[in-house]
């Protein structure tokens, strides 16, 4: 009976609450789309962030 249980609790909760689920995806999509835009910076901030701990731990350990 589980795999008919399952399907109407999808069913009921995505009936419920669509409008929170909508607004999930779209705020994933919006997150996505920033960091599509700014994955230049992001990437940058990236390389940064490692050069530093790389720089921080082999100044630590030596």
């Amino acid at each position: 009976m589980e795999f008919i249980k399952y399907p109407v609790g999808v069913l009921c909760a995505a009936v419920i609450e669509p409008v929170d689920s909508l607004s999930r995806v779209g705020e994933a999509f919006f997150y996505l789309r920033y960091l599509l835009r700014n994955a230049t910076i992001f990437w940058l901030s990236l390389a940064y962030l490692f050069t530093f701990s790389k720089t921080c731990f082999t100044t630590a350990y030596t």
